[in-house]
């Protein structure tokens, strides 16, 4: 799934994103930064341009390259959130971390005045409105034993115990209340149990085969799921970024 990230550091026009170790060593698939636009008190011009900076080390030879740049629509009814492909910068990051210096995110109306939501106070509205990273990424492939765990999909003939895919639609449940993610991938777990004694099980195997009265028999379950962000309103003005437990199923098992 999917990973949000909110910025370690903030200031005017700056932001930080810090990643771990684990994050880093992963491949990067997409990279998308949201910036948040607010809504304008007068409009003399309807439209501005955003360019996003990455930032070099300071010094004598301090420089900034430019990460992306686009035109955007201002508006003095609501203000609203772009979103912009930075992929080839967190690529850089990752190969050498050292080479992060954060990002400057510039957009000015015709006086001068920023128009970008970069920094806030603690409990402001614009707490909620600051830019956040989307991350999409992919383990390496690792040699490793081989796991019991069986991955199966519709075209399957696989009658045990097994993990098959399910993609959860936010819109088709009309859930509009969730900014991101539209959609993520679940998983679930269906199969037979037969009743086969291994270490594993063994309190299982004993059970089933004692026939206890109101036992229902072993049943393909997930054994390990794993948390999504999320992004969504909690009013209609405040935007909360949120750790789902228990979203996706990782791991199935007879129990």
């Amino acid at each position: 799934p999917n990973k949000f990230m909110k910025p370690e550091h903030t200031s005017h026009g700056y932001s930080f994103f810090e990643f771990s170790p684990q994050v880093r060593d992963a491949q990067i698939i997409e990279a998308r930064l949201h910036v948040y636009i607010r809504q304008q008190e007068a409009v003399q011009t309807t439209a501005t341009w955003l360019h996003i900076y990455e930032l070099g080390p300071p010094g004598k030879h301090h420089y900034n390259k430019i990460a992306c740049s686009r035109k955007i629509e201002l508006s003095s009814r609501k203000g609203h959130w772009e979103q912009f492909d930075i992929q080839r910068v967190v690529f850089g990051w990752f190969h050498d971390h050292e080479s992060n210096w954060g990002l400057d995110i510039d957009a000015t109306d015709h006086e001068g005045n920023s128009v970008v939501v970069t920094s806030s106070d603690w409990g402001s509205e614009d707490h909620q409105r600051m830019p956040y990273l989307e991350l999409r990424t992919r383990q390496h492939n690792l040699r490793h034993k081989r796991s019991p765990e069986l991955n199966c999909d519709e075209k399957s003939e696989e009658e045990r115990c097994c993990r098959y895919p399910l993609v959860v639609d936010f819109v088709e449940l009309t859930w509009d209340w969730i900014i991101a993610p539209k959609t993520y991938s679940a998983y679930y777990c269906a199969g037979e149990c037969p009743n086969v004694y291994n270490l594993q099980n063994a309190h299982s195997y004993f059970v089933e085969r004692a026939n206890p009265r109101g036992h229902a028999g072993r049943c393909c379950t997930g054994s390990e799921m794993s948390p999504i962000s999320m992004i969504y309103f909690i009013d209609e003005k405040s935007i909360m970024f949120g750790v789902v437990p228990d979203m996706v199923t990782i791991k199935c098992e007879c129990s």
